[in-house]
């Protein structure tokens, strides 16, 4: 008889890397209301998070399938919003804007 996987997701390094996944749409919405200040705060607690997350889940043993998927889910969407945003702004450096349209 088989047993069936269950793993604990909810964790602290899971909860880090959903709260990256929230915080990447507030940013865009802050940049492109000129709220920079509060943008690069909210941007800087999302790189600390993605350091201390995967630290945490090594550390303590505390990997998950899920945290595996919604990392760099969570990564690739803060990139996005924000290279959207700045480019919505037209305040994304023109060589960057080049290698996106191409």
């Amino acid at each position: 008889m088989r047993r069936a996987l269950h793993e604990n997701i909810y964790n602290l390094p899971n909860s880090l890397t959903f709260s990256r996944l929230i915080a990447a749409p507030v940013i865009g919405y802050l940049i492109v209301q000129d709220q920079h200040l509060a943008a690069l705060s909210l941007f800087v607690y999302a790189g600390v998070t993605d350091l201390v997350d995967g630290w945490i889940a090594r550390k303590w043993n505390l990997q998950t399938v899920v945290g595996t998927v919604i990392d760099p889910m969570a990564d690739k969407t803060l990139m996005t919003v924000v290279t959207v945003a700045l480019a919505l702004k037209g305040t994304l450096p023109g060589t960057c804007d080049g290698l996106i349209r191409a």
